[in-house]
C-alpha cells in the first residue's frame, strides 16, 4: 500500500501538465534521487567500518547512474543527450555485476578467484560495445 502511494505522488509531481512542466518536475525527481543516492554513498563511505568493496561499487554505481539520469534530463541538445546516456550506461553495467557478487557474498556460495576479473572484464566490453557511436 505504502508503495502505490509513493507512485502516486510521483504521478502527481509528473501529472497532467504542459511537456516543460513535466520534465521540470522530472528533472527534480532526478536531481532528489542523485541526491539521496551521494548521501547513502558517503554514509556508507563514513560510517561503515568494515567496508565491503562491492556494496562500496554497488553504491558509486548507482549515484554515477542517477547523475547519468539528470544529466539526461536537462540535455538540451543531442550530443548532451548521447554523453549522458553513456554515462547512465556506465552506472548501469556495474549494477547487476556487484549485486550478483554481493548475493554471493551473503549466501557464502563459494566461487572462483578470476571470476570477479572475468565479469569486470566482461562488463567494461559491454560498457564499451553500448557506449561507442554507431
Amino acid at each position: 500500500m505504502k508503495l502505490i502511494n509513493i507512485l502516486n505522488i510521483l504521478l502527481l509531481l509528473s501529472g497532467c501538465t504542459t511537456t516543460n512542466d513535466k520534465a521540470a518536475s522530472v528533472s527534480v525527481i532526478y536531481g532528489a534521487c542523485a541526491i539521496l543516492s551521494l548521501i547513502l554513498l558517503v554514509i556508507y563511505c563514513y560510517a561503515i567500518r568494515q567496508k565491503e568493496a562491492w556494496f562500496l561499487l554497488l553504491f558509486c554505481a548507482i549515484f554515477v547512474a542517477n547523475i547519468g539520469y539528470l544529466s539526461l534530463s536537462v540535455a538540451q541538445n543531442l550530443e548532451e543527450a548521447l554523453l549522458a546516456n553513456r554515462i547512465v550506461y556506465l552506472g548501469s553495467v556495474f549494477l547487476p555485476m556487484s549485486v550478483l557478487m554481493i548475493i554471493l557474498k551473503i549466501t557464502k556460495i563459494k566461487y572462483r578467484s578470476w571470476l570477479p576479473g572475468a565479469l569486470t572484464a566482461f562488463v567494461s566490453f559491454v560498457f564499451l560495445i553500448t557506449a561507442s557511436p554507431g
